[in-house]
């Protein structure tokens, strides 16, 4: 009889804990398709700022409608002290004046790895054999279909370290640790900065993952999931992308395609 008893007690443990896991599961589905609504008005200039963060947000399953970040305030405190170890106001505008002093300079050997891609030199660095690996997974993972050469403006960590800023800005500012007149004008400098250096919303958002793989050093999940971002910022937010094209400043006769396949990194 107690055998019976024990398992019967076994059983009920096993349904509780599926059942409770389901339940999480059911809310983080239910929390992630919950719609977020705007919450000011957004003209095409400061949707271009808010778009800068990119990649990063659309990862994070943030919005884009408007300044601040849209994500819970646990959340976002987390966010910036996993991925940036901010967690207070003077290290947060710290780290965006830094990013906006140095921004697309590249560390030791990303330079070196940035020349040799170009060439199709290969050479033996932990740098190259990051950038390398980043293309590859884009060519599996980012969802593009065409072909398009990579030319030298993506051959930079100014789209990296762009969205890096701009979100830190967004996730900064949700939090009281930017005015938001810090946080425009700051925007308002990485837009023309960005615009300046880019053609498209495609070429930021590959460029910005060429420069990810080759800093980030990420595994495999991650980088399966971080390469997806390109596809679903192009496709699940076509319509504003569209209402915020990159303008006056943007360098002429660069591809535009959204569908542009990253190339294929020399071995």
């Amino acid at each position: 009889m107690e055998f019976w008893w024990t398992m019967l007690a076994g059983g009920l443990l096993l349904l509780g804990f599926f059942g409770w896991r389901r339940f999480e599961w059911m809310n983080l589905q239910q929390a992630e398709r919950m719609p977020r609504a705007p919450t000011e008005r957004v003209g095409a200039d400061q949707l271009f700022g808010y778009l800068l963060s990119a990649n990063l947000a659309v990862m994070a399953r943030d919005n884009f409608h408007q300044l601040a970040s849209a994500l819970p305030p646990a959340r976002v405190r987390r966010i910036l002290g996993e991925h940036w170890n901010l967690r207070s106001a003077i290290e947060c505008r710290r780290r965006i004046e830094r990013w906006l002093a140095t921004l697309g300079a590249p560390e030791p050997g990303e330079q070196e790895a940035w020349q040799a891609w170009r060439e199709g030199r290969p050479i033996d660095s932990d740098a190259y054999r990051a950038l390398r690996a980043g293309a590859r997974q884009l060519r599996v993972d980012a969802g593009t279909a065409a072909g398009l050469d990579i030319d030298e403006r993506q051959f930079s960590m100014m789209a990296w370290d762009a969205q890096q800023a701009a979100y830190v800005v967004r996730l900064g500012f949700a939090l009281g640790y930017l005015s938001r007149a810090m946080a425009e004008s700051t925007l308002a400098r990485l837009q023309y900065v960005v615009q300046s250096h880019y053609g498209s919303w495609a070429d930021y958002s590959l460029s910005a993952m060429l420069g990810m793989g080759l800093r980030g050093r990420f595994d495999g999940v991650e980088w399966h999931c971080a390469a997806q971002s390109h596809e679903r910022l192009l496709v699940a937010h076509a319509g504003l992308l569209r209402r915020a094209p990159f303008g006056a400043h943007a360098p002429k006769g660069r591809a535009t395609r959204a569908g542009a396949r990253i190339a294929t990194a020399p071995e």
